[in-house]
C-alpha cells in the first residue's frame, strides 16, 4: 500500500477542489470534496477627539502597530489618515491574528497644542489616551472568524501655548541591530526599509517639565523624514526629553535645562 495522496486546486476566489487517492493491491480509490472558506473580516477602526470628546480631530495620522514576539518590538502594520468626521478605519487586509496598539498623531499645524497619543481603554471618568506604548490597551485579533473593535480616542489634552523662546533639537536614528526594519512615511501610506544609522521618521518625541516631567508634558513633536525633532517657543526651565518607540523601553533621556533669551540646545540625538 502506497501512502494516500491529497491534491488541492483552486477553483478562483475562495473555492477549492480537494482529492484524495488512495493505492492498495494495485487498486485506486479516489474521494473529491469541493470546500469554500470563509474569509475573516478583520476591523479595527474609531474616531479622534480631544477636550472630553468635544472636539473632533479632523486632520491627522494614525498607526498601527502589531506585536513582534520573535523580534520583541511593535511594527507599524498600517497608516491611516483621519477623515472630516474624525473617523479611521485601517485595512482589514492587513489585520492578523496578533495583539495590536493604536496611535494617533494630530496634523501640527492645524492642532499645534495637541499631542501624538496611544488608545487606552476607558476607565471611569478618564480619557482614552496614553502618552506612552507600555501603557496603551492592546486590542487581541485570534485566529478564525471575524473581529471588530471600534477605538474611539478621546479627550487628547490641549497643551497650554508654553510663551517661552527657546529651543530643543536632536535626531532618532537607527543604530546596530536594526538594519532592515519597515518605517512608514508619514501621510504616506507606504513603507520602506531602512538601514543601520538612517534616521527613523514618525517616533514621537515629548517633552516634560521637571519636577514631574512623566506628567507634566509641555510639549510632544514627531520626527520627520530624516529623524529630525525640535521643539520652540519653550520658556526658560529644567526639562526631559524622552522618544516613545514601541518595543522599545523608554529608559533613554536628556536632561536639559533652557535659560533666558533664545537659548538653543541641539543635538539631543538617540
Amino acid at each position: 500500500s502506497l501512502s494516500p495522496v491529497l491534491s488541492i486546486n483552486s477553483l478562483g476566489g475562495n473555492k477549492f477542489y480537494l482529492q484524495l487517492a488512495d493505492s492498495a493491491y494495485r487498486c485506486v480509490s479516489t474521494d473529491s470534496v469541493y470546500v469554500t472558506t470563509i474569509d475573516s473580516i478583520n476591523r479595527i477602526f474609531g474616531k479622534a477627539t480631544f477636550n472630553g470628546g468635544t472636539g473632533i480631530i479632523n486632520k491627522g495620522y494614525l498607526f498601527l502597530y502589531k506585536d513582534n514576539n520573535s523580534l520583541g518590538s511593535w511594527p507599524i502594520v498600517d497608516s491611516v489618515s483621519l477623515d472630516a468626521t474624525g473617523a479611521y478605519s485601517f485595512d482589514s487586509t492587513k489585520i492578523k491574528a496578533g495583539h495590536y496598539i493604536v496611535r494617533v498623531f494630530p496634523d501640527t499645524a492645524k492642532y499645534p497644542r495637541l499631542t501624538a497619543m496611544y488608545y487606552l481603554h476607558p476607565k471611569p471618568k478618564n480619557d482614552t489616551c496614553t502618552y506612552y506604548w507600555d501603557s496603551a490597551s492592546i486590542a487581541t485579533v485570534t485566529c478564525g472568524g471575524s473581529f471588530a473593535r471600534n477605538i474611539d480616542i478621546k479627550g487628547l489634552p490641549n497643551l497650554p501655548d508654553s510663551g517661552g523662546t527657546g529651543i530643543i533639537s536632536g535626531t532618532v536614528a537607527k543604530g546596530a541591530g536594526y538594519s532592515g526594519m519597515q518605517t512608514v512615511h508619514r501621510y504616506k501610506n507606504h513603507f520602506t526599509t531602512q538601514g543601520e544609522n538612517d534616521g527613523i521618521h514618525g517616533v514621537a518625541v515629548g517633552l516634560g517639565k521637571k519636577p514631574n516631567p512623566v506628567s507634566d508634558i509641555i510639549a510632544t513633536t514627531s520626527t520627520d523624514t530624516s529623524g529630525f525633532y525640535h521643539f520652540d517657543h519653550i520658556p526658560p526651565g529644567n526639562y526631559l526629553i524622552f522618544a516613545d518607540i514601541p518595543g522599545l523601553p523608554c529608559d533613554s533621556f536628556y536632561n536639559v535645562t533652557v535659560g533666558s533669551g533664545k537659548d538653543s540646545i541641539p543635538n539631543n540625538n538617540y
